[in-house]
């Protein structure tokens, strides 16, 4: 693709990641570069999910999906993933915390009984977002 289409082809071209042209269309694809963004996003690419969204814009690409939530909270499409992702690296830095905690790298280093204690506490402790704190 970087010889048929040049550098435009990819966000991060020196790379070869972050394809954005359809080699079928020979275009600029908006389903690639909106993957691309959350692809950048998700591996901490701030350059590329910049330009993702500058390309997004230029094309006049759209998410088409409006979802309403339950309080009435009206999202698009591409925000579910930055809601997502947002709370998962919360749990991933609490479930670290709680490895700590417990002197392992991983629960399996845990023995049956500890391992239960150790997940039994970690839903005991775990609050979403989107769940009531009091029960």
């Amino acid at each position: 693709m970087l010889e048929k289409y040049g550098e435009k082809a990819f966000l991060l071209p020196k790379g070869l990641k972050f394809p954005v042209i359809n080699p079928f269309t020979e275009d600029y694809d908006c389903r690639l570069i909106y993957a691309a963004r959350i692809r950048a996003k998700q591996h901490n690419y701030s350059e590329v999910e910049k330009k993702a969204e500058k390309l997004y814009d230029k094309h006049n690409c759209e998410s088409k999906i409006d979802i309403e939530l339950q309080d009435g909270t009206q999202i698009q499409c591409h925000e579910l993933f930055d809601l997502f992702l947002i709370e998962n690296i919360e749990y991933q830095d609490f479930f670290k915390e709680k490895l700590k905690k417990y002197g392992v790298k991983s629960p399996e280093e845990l023995d049956k009984n500890k391992k239960e204690f150790f997940f039994n506490e970690i839903d005991r402790e775990w609050k979403a977002k989107d769940e009531n704190i009091t029960h």
